[in-house]
């Protein structure tokens, strides 16, 4: 079953879930980077581990 969930959604979540909402929506977007550059020779984002901490951001 297919699942579509619209911006009004996910904005709600993302309120009601601040923090786990953080490292979701990075590794989400790392995702859809990673599928859409395969080939990339750099990819540069804060892990949900990460989020909040200083220092650079894991590769």
């Amino acid at each position: 079953m297919l699942i579509i969930v619209n911006e009004n959604q996910l904005d709600e979540w993302v309120r009601a879930n601040a923090r786990e909402a953080q490292g979701l929506i990075v590794e989400l977007v790392w995702r859809l980077v990673t599928v859409s550059c395969p080939q990339a020779h750099e990819r540069r984002f804060p892990l949900p581990d990460s989020i909040g901490q200083h220092g650079s951001d894991h590769p």
